[in-house]
């Protein structure tokens, strides 16, 4: 978990979930009244959860930012730097429209909203709109299908508790809240990712273990170790793999071709040459196998 201090600016390509918290401001003629309901405009952001993973969707960490809304937008706007993707739950609904007004209100910079406005581009994968055919449905909400994958989900809170804790001055629990919030997205996202064929099941479940287990941790522990993650994933870590085969292929077959150039001899009469020619046609093979084979299309 990182604080806003701490945050991880993605690069572009990768992919940014996000889930925000927020406290209704009231009617701006009766401030005893608060609406039950507000617009988005009237939405006061208190928190912003997020996870940053990979292009291969590997999350790599996640936090939260709280403090101060403008000071919210501000840093969350330095982490959108760059145009990563972004992944919600409703969030074309909410999420998006509540940080565009809210932003409108203080004057933020948000230039990566101009992306987020084309339901079917790849900008913005809202999970809502994609399970529920982009409207012919309603799929439920994110609490529903945490649980039915076998996610805690949101358990006695919800977003109607937010206001509460707030009054309360329980700041840590919504961001908790939050957090938890976003870390389920994040799992339930790959699953999306999985049953529409872009992953294999064996990778899914490394990927969703990989995130439980960083969601476990304790609190001081701010990242993922990505050494960690590869032995997890690749329980054969460490060893000869194709792609350093083919590096050394490569060294030796260089060595080879210039001292045969150089020398005018024929390399063939040379042992290292031999041991170059194998090496290079296992390297290829090897790269072969990695790209075509084990079901390496759904490698992603």
């Amino acid at each position: 978990m990182q604080d806003k201090d701490m945050i991880n600016i993605p690069s572009s390509g990768n992919i940014v979930v996000i889930d925000i918290e927020t406290i209704a401001e009231p009617f701006a003629d009766d401030p005893s009244n608060p609406l039950k309901f507000p617009p988005t405009w009237a939405c006061k952001i208190v928190c912003i959860g997020w996870a940053i993973m990979t292009k291969n969707k590997v999350m790599t960490s996640f936090g939260h930012i709280k403090g101060e809304e403008e000071k919210i937008l501000i840093e969350f706007s330095k982490m959108m730097f760059g145009s990563p993707n972004i992944v919600t739950y409703n969030g074309r609904r909410f999420d998006i429209p509540v940080i565009q007004m809210r932003s409108f209100k203080h004057g933020v910079p948000m230039p990566w909203l101009l992306e987020s406005k084309y339901r079917y581009g790849t900008f913005h994968t809202d999970l809502y709109d994609h399970l529920s055919i982009f409207g012919a449905h309603s799929p439920g909400k994110l609490d529903d299908l945490c649980v039915l994958i076998g996610l805690p989900g949101k358990g006695e809170i919800d977003g109607a508790s937010v206001g509460k804790m707030w009054e309360e001055g329980n700041i840590s629990a919504i961001c908790h809240y939050c957090e938890s919030d976003v870390v389920q997205t994040a799992i339930l996202y790959i699953h999306y990712e999985m049953i529409v064929g872009k992953m294999s099941k064996d990778r899914y479940i490394a990927k969703k273990q990989h995130i439980l287990d960083m969601w476990a941790r304790p609190k001081d522990i701010l990242s993922c170790d990505s050494r960690e993650y590869t032995e997890h994933f690749h329980p054969e870590a460490g060893k000869v793999t194709g792609s350093g085969i083919v590096f050394m292929g490569m060294v030796a077959w260089v060595f080879v071709l210039f001292y045969f150039l150089f020398n005018f001899t024929n390399f063939a009469d040379y042992p290292i040459a031999i041991i170059a020619v194998v090496m290079w046609v296992g390297a290829l093979f090897l790269s072969w196998y990695e790209i075509f084979g084990d079901n390496s299309q759904f490698r992603k």
